[in-house]
């Protein structure tokens, strides 16, 4: 008898080994409740964990949804540098000319509209937390879909770098966390940008942490 195709018990109908296609099926479910899918963004990792399978590519990459509530939202368009410094009226190998050669292309000063492939290296932390992510990753969706002044919502806070960059840009964050060891390895990082601790109350009968840190931030824990 051939190899036996075993069924992954977490996921029925898919075979061992499968790809289980949960970051897909989260955007499917979304936007059946009605959320609009926007864009599909790919962090790209030039140094990512090295992987010691042998029968796959290593993944080295992750995604990003961009959901909105509405067809109008605010969004503030972040640039990228122009290809090959954006010469005008030069055609590159692979390259197709947009305008004709007679008319005059005056490239956005800002660059061009941001790309949705981001190549962001993983930021080392000297802290005890598996998922962190760099700065530089959440830092744009902040400034894009963030106004000054706004609110920035991480309901899984983990080391508080959501909070961190919202305090770094001027906007507010409310963070959710259960851990209460994330909780203080969040405080610790996110309480040099803060202008003054108001209330700080911990108990260890319920582990309930509850901080409204300055006039613009809250953070919830249990």
């Amino acid at each position: 008898m051939g190899k036996q195709a075993f069924i992954n018990k977490n996921l029925p109908g898919t075979k061992h080994k499968s790809l289980c296609l949960i970051p897909e099926r989260f955007a499917i479910a979304m936007t059946e409740r009605g959320w609009i899918l926007r864009n599909t963004i790919i962090w790209h990792k030039p140094s990512c964990m090295p992987s010691s399978i042998k029968d796959r590519f290593t993944v080295d990459f992750e995604k990003l949804f961009f959901f909105t509530k509405s067809q109008k939202y605010f969004f503030n368009q972040q640039f990228e540098p122009h290809k090959h410094g954006g010469v005008p009226g030069r055609v590159y190998p692979g390259e197709k000319r947009e305008k004709p050669r007679n008319q005059k292309w005056n490239p956005n000063k800002n660059g061009r509209n941001k790309r949705a492939v981001w190549s962001i290296a993983p930021q080392p932390l000297p802290i005890d937390h598996f998922a962190t992510y760099p700065e530089k990753l959440v830092e744009i969706p902040i400034k894009a879909g963030c106004p000054k002044g706004g609110v920035v919502l991480d309901p899984f806070m983990g080391s508080g770098t959501s909070a961190l960059v919202a305090l770094k840009n001027n906007r507010k964050f409310i963070g959710i966390e259960l851990n209460p060891k994330y909780v203080e390895i969040a405080m610790e990082r996110i309480r040099p940008e803060l202008d003054q601790l108001r209330l700080f109350a911990f108990s260890d009968k319920n582990h309930f942490y509850k901080g409204s840190i300055s006039p613009q931030s809250q953070f919830f824990g249990k």
